[in-house]
């Protein structure tokens, strides 16, 4: 999966801030502040309409305070492309209000904790335009981040639903043949893809045979090979995992024999994954040249890696054992840190 950080995460501080005004008060400060309760949420919002507040709001935002702290999925769920209420932590009681969320591409990560904290140049606490949204480094005139000074901060702790399937665990197999079942009990373990463990017939025991499986987990499709006990009889079977983790499908013999399988007990789950990840982005300076998808400065020192055509990551760490939340280890060969950019 490509690395959701760099394609996603940190787009909240970029998008999510959003707001619509009115018109200023008379001021020889054109500028419209928080603290003076016109800016509002944008068209869409969850809050549409809201006043932006000095403080944190229900999502975990304090533009004011140029930081966000709370569920990752509360950095995208309210935003005018969902318009979702914040999580709360029950997965069970937001579902049934807000079905829809179930789909959104944040939901996995609900259980990531998310920090972030920028800079002015990223997004201001402000609007000094007075066009109804907070300033940021790329407003016209100047149309661009680079050379701006803007950085952003991410620190993401917590599990997510890892996609992929755990086929781990106990299980009865059913293997119909010619109308007749033959009832087989079956425990693996997995991990990467792969499986493997043992069995036994008739299910429930006292067993008369016993054997060994092997398989692979792509996506929702499901292979294995079973060896019974060494006497020569083996099975392949193929099959697929429906959305609720039940397995089924079907089978052929090195006898010529086949027929269809099902898993009458036990199911595949998605794996619970532990991620922490810590990141620091900058715009580069306006000197800086970015080649194959890496931005180096004036003097052809290594920045870092492009992220969104306009900022390099100088900084990430972290540990991601299930490799889709995507974490690199990366520190910048000219340095890590935020300001003089």
């Amino acid at each position: 999966m490509k690395k959701i950080i760099s394609g996603l995460t940190v787009g909240a501080a970029l998008l999510a801030f959003s707001v619509s005004g009115v018109a200023a008060k008379p001021s020889s400060d054109t500028c419209i502040y928080i603290r003076d309760g016109i800016l509002q949420y944008a068209t869409g919002h969850y809050l549409e309409g809201d006043p932006l507040t000095m403080g944190y709001d229900v999502f975990g935002y304090n533009y004011q305070g140029h930081i966000f702290q709370s569920s990752y999925a509360n950095a995208y769920l309210g935003r005018p492309d969902s318009g979702l209420p914040p999580y709360t932590g029950d997965d069970e009681s937001y579902l049934a209000a807000n079905p829809s969320a179930a789909s959104h591409w944040a939901w996995p990560y609900r259980n990531v904790q998310l920090q972030m904290k920028w800079n002015d140049a990223w997004l201001a606490n402000k609007d000094c335009n007075t066009n109804g949204v907070l300033d940021r480094a790329s407003d016209p005139p100047v149309g661009t981040y680079i050379g701006s000074g803007a950085w952003l901060t991410n620190h993401a702790e917590g599990t997510y639903t890892g996609s992929a399937w755990d086929v781990s665990g106990n299980y009865v197999l059913s293997f119909n043949y010619l109308g007749s079942l033959y009832v087989h009990d079956m425990v693996v373990t997995g991990t990467d893809g792969s499986f493997s463990g043992t069995g036994s017939y008739p299910s429930g025991g006292p067993s008369t045979i016993t054997w060994t499986v092997t398989g692979t987990v792509t996506g929702s499709n499901v292979t294995f090979d079973i060896d019974y006990d060494g006497s020569g009889y083996a099975v392949h079977g193929i099959g697929t995992i429906t959305a609720g983790g039940t397995l089924s499908g079907t089978w052929t013999s090195n006898s010529a024999q086949a027929g269809t399988w099902s898993a009458t007990s036990g199911v595949a789950v998605h794996p619970v994954c532990p991620v922490s990840d810590f990141v620091k982005i900058i715009a580069p300076p306006a000197t800086a040249d970015k080649i194959a998808g890496v931005w180096y400065a004036e003097d052809g020192t290594e920045i870092g890696p492009d992220i969104w055509g306009e900022f390099a990551i100088i900084q990430e760490s972290g540990e991601d054992p299930c490799g889709e939340y995507g974490v690199i280890d990366y520190i910048s060969p000219l340095r890590t840190g935020l300001g003089g950019w």
